[in-house]
């Protein structure tokens, strides 16, 4: 939009300040408007208000429509994303927040000084999140509206952002998903073109994606999270999760062995006395796994099947449980998630998430620390994911309610997702928890399969590699 062809300077021209400035909308006549953030909320003023006015005010005063809400949006996006803290990938974002009483608040990245890789607290949507919750002093608080403004962007020396040109439209991350869930129940999420706040950007509800290069992405809470947290199994699943619960819990039930090709061929190896005689290329096997570390379960590899997948899981639920099993009571739960990964090489690569309350109050997350376990390698085929809660499955098994199986959350999806290559999916498997004797057929039937892609949400790519990208170019 330029405004100077309505006879008001351009909101640019302004050159505002981080918490306070100046919007026009055109209006006939246009209307400049003053905003300014008045105890962490952004408040308005114009010739026709005497007062600073909500946002819920001020809208209902001018009677703003959703294309006249989208361009004030625009251009208060555009005015605080150059007094964000990005850190070296110089990702300038700003994300506003309009709560259910129709209040008004907006943050820019602050990931300069606020570092932490799987919480996502640097980024502006969590950040407004918090500003929000600290305003209103609670925590349970609902947006019926999340807009955010993104893009890989140099300072100019007079204080504006330099976009980089052909990047994607920036959407929210994994974990600012994850931060913002159960906080947007009912809310539209829109994202804007990076620009100046000049561009005339229209609405696009299309969900696989915005049609034109100025055209602002909307999205409702079904599309951005396509999965649930949680799916309920049947009744027949009862029985499972139960002889699962013991097999974990009970310290005098023996974890159930691997079946390799190892196992099988030192089970079958022909023995002379005391002697037992191996092929040379199982010696070789066993030296190489004597002699050198490694961070994989190369067991695996000698048998990939699910069963045997599901028994290494199990084994390290475990083994996490008995490390642990003095600390959980009845007011103390444990929740314990098994991430294992596997590559494209067929090597597996695991992790192990023990949360519990007043427990270590920093805990990197399973799939993170999976894929650094493979050494942030690229390029994975398949993801198993088991998680025990201790609290739950008791009150499941001590009532009519059915198994809920727990779904990986989105910032997991996120971390898997950008460690694959572009067009490469993952599949996603949810094993519940059982005792290990369950047959390939019967753990796929009660395995919830997925997408990784799928799971997470349209069209996602990781803006670190668009320029290895043709389209579709949504971050």
């Amino acid at each position: 939009m330029d405004n100077k062809r309505y006879g008001v300077p351009n909101v640019h021209d302004h050159a505002p300040k981080h918490n306070h400035g100046v919007v026009v909308l055109p209006k006939k006549p246009p209307i400049a408007i003053a905003w300014e953030e008045i105890g962490r909320e952004i408040m308005f003023t114009s010739r026709e208000s005497a007062r600073p006015l909500s946002y819920g005010d001020f809208k209902a005063h001018l009677h703003l429509n959703d294309q006249e809400e989208l361009t004030l949006m625009n251009q208060l996006l555009a005015q605080h994303r150059p007094h964000g803290f990005p850190d070296g990938g110089k990702y300038y974002t700003a994300s506003a927040g309009i709560t259910d009483t129709n209040q008004l608040f907006i943050e820019v990245t602050n990931q300069l000084y606020i570092v932490d890789p799987f919480a996502g607290r640097g980024c502006a949507e969590t950040h407004m999140l918090g500003k929000t919750q600290q305003a209103l002093s609670s925590t349970d608080v609902q947006f019926k509206a999340v807009y955010l403004m993104a893009a890989i962007s140099t300072k100019q020396p007079d204080g504006s952002l330099k976009d980089d040109e052909d990047q994607p439209l920036g959407c929210l991350c994994g974990e600012c998903r994850q931060n913002l869930r159960n906080h947007t129940k009912n809310a539209r999420f829109i994202m804007i073109p990076a620009n100046d706040g000049t561009m005339d950007v229209t609405l696009d509800r299309n969900p696989n994606g915005p049609s034109s290069k100025n055209a602002a992405w909307e999205l409702d809470h079904g599309t951005m999270f396509p999965r649930k947290e949680y799916v309920e199994l049947d009744d027949s699943s009862k029985a499972v999760i139960k002889a699962g619960y013991d097999y974990i819990t009970q310290a005098s039930v023996q974890a159930l062995p691997l079946e390799t090709a190892l196992t099988q061929a030192l089970r079958d190896a022909p023995a002379d006395g005391d002697s037992v005689v191996l092929p040379k290329a199982i010696r070789d096997i066993l030296l190489r796994r004597e002699s050198f570390v490694t961070q994989s379960l190369p067991q695996l590899e000698g048998n990939p099947g699910i069963e045997n997948i599901n028994r290494a899981m199990l084994q390290l639920m475990k083994e996490a449980h008995a490390e642990h099993a003095g600390r959980i009571s009845d007011t103390n739960n444990a929740e314990i998630t098994v991430v294992l990964i596997k590559n494209k090489k067929g090597q597996f690569f695991s992790a192990t998430l023990v949360d519990g309350k007043d427990w270590l109050p920093a805990k990197p997350a399973a799939a993170p620390t999976a894929l650094s376990n493979a050494y942030n390698q690229k390029g994975f085929e398949e993801v198993y994911v088991m998680t025990f809660n201790d609290k739950r499955l008791r009150e499941e098994m001590s009532g009519d309610i059915p198994h809920a199986l727990k779904m990986p959350d989105p910032a997991a999806l996120n971390r898997i997702i950008k460690n694959l290559h572009s067009g490469d999916d993952a599949k996603l498997i949810i094993i519940p928890v059982n005792d290990g004797t369950l047959t390939e057929e019967k753990l796929c039937a009660m395995a919830v399969t997925d997408s990784v892609r799928e799971a997470f949400g349209p069209n996602y790519v990781n803006p670190k590699m668009v320029k290895d990208l043709e389209m579709p170019k949504l971050h």
